[in-house]
């Protein structure tokens, strides 16, 4: 079913549990206030997504099988970080079908993405240049000639403005259809243009896979780095590299950061009397209370009192 519209977050739980198709673990690495705004066109093959967010963070995410998602920076002087690499406005990354991976952005950034089923994108690739698109094996980054690139941003610009201004219209199969059909035209030429495709390699992804597998269950968190290097079978220079070019913060940091979060999310659903929080917080492994509260306000600006009381807003 087609359709599209604009909505504003205010907690990055929304985020996860909103954002379509993959599957994705937020973390902040500043404190304040958050606020994205995703604009989407959802069309009968196609997804367009178009986001703004305010603070900076990590996102590791697992992306589904079936379909293709090109993902890229939208205005000059942006960038997104894929695996520790810059991926500047200009360029575009053409993910691998399924791939995980950690996506990083800056305090203030614009990004946005188009996903296609596999299957409608090669039938279509084949009537279009007679030949069909098959997906990459590995993520792809992107060059297109300027002209190219310039045209597809341009249109999922205008897609994005006809989400927020003229939702409704897109509840129109044939327009939608129109509007996908002429997306395709733009997209593919870029995804042909082999000219400015390469490879988009970066040493330690398995390692980091391994890593985000491991922290995944709180059962499993190490309890000192050297069990982590252990476990990962890595050295400390190298873990120390990936954590830094991946993350933009150590490994001990980042699984701090992991573990406050979840202790948020659950905190925000039970609502729990301030009296249990210290139970709660001896239950993710933090012991000492007052460096726990520390922690906490580093991460959020607000006490965990505070975010339990914190009314929430989920709105467009």
């Amino acid at each position: 079913m087609s359709g599209a519209g604009a909505i504003r977050l205010d907690d990055l739980d929304d985020c996860e549990a909103w954002l379509p198709a993959a599957e994705i673990k937020f973390v902040f690495t500043e404190p304040g206030p958050f606020d994205a705004r995703v604009t989407w066109a959802k069309l009968p093959n196609a997804l367009i997504l178009d986001v703004t967010e305010d603070l900076a963070r990590i996102a590791y995410l697992a992306l589904p099988p079936d379909s293709v998602f090109v993902s890229f920076a939208k205005g000059r002087g942006k960038e997104i970080i894929w695996n520790g690499r810059h991926i500047p406005f200009g360029q575009f990354l053409y993910h691998a079908p399924g791939e995980r991976f950690h996506q990083r952005v800056p305090a203030v950034s614009h990004w946005g993405v188009v996903a296609v089923a596999s299957e409608f994108l090669a039938s279509f690739g084949s009537a279009f240049a007679g030949e069909g698109l098959v997906p990459p094996r590995t993520t792809q980054v992107l060059r297109p000639d300027l002209k190219l690139s310039t045209h597809l941003l341009r249109f999922h610009s205008r897609i994005a403005r006809l989400s927020k201004t003229r939702p409704a219209s897109l509840g129109s199969h044939e327009l939608a259809r129109s509007i996908e059909h002429e997306l395709l035209l733009a997209l593919i030429p870029c995804l042909m243009d082999a000219s400015g495709q390469s490879p988009a390699t970066v040493p330690g992804q398995a390692v980091m896979r391994r890593f985000e597998d491991l922290i995944s269950d709180p059962q499993n968190w190490p309890v000192s780095m050297s069990e982590l290097q252990a476990k990962l079978r890595v050295s400390t220079e190298d873990l120390r590299s990936y954590c830094s070019g991946f993350l933009g913060v150590s490994a001990g940091r980042y699984i701090l950061l992991r573990r406050l979060r979840l202790l948020r999310k659950r905190l925000l659903q039970t609502g729990s009397a301030p009296g249990d929080i210290s139970e709660l917080a001896k239950e993710f492994g933090f012991a000492d209370l007052a460096r726990f509260s520390e922690d906490y306000y580093d991460a959020f600006g607000e006490s965990p009192v505070e975010s339990q009381m914190r009314p929430r807003r989920f709105g467009a």
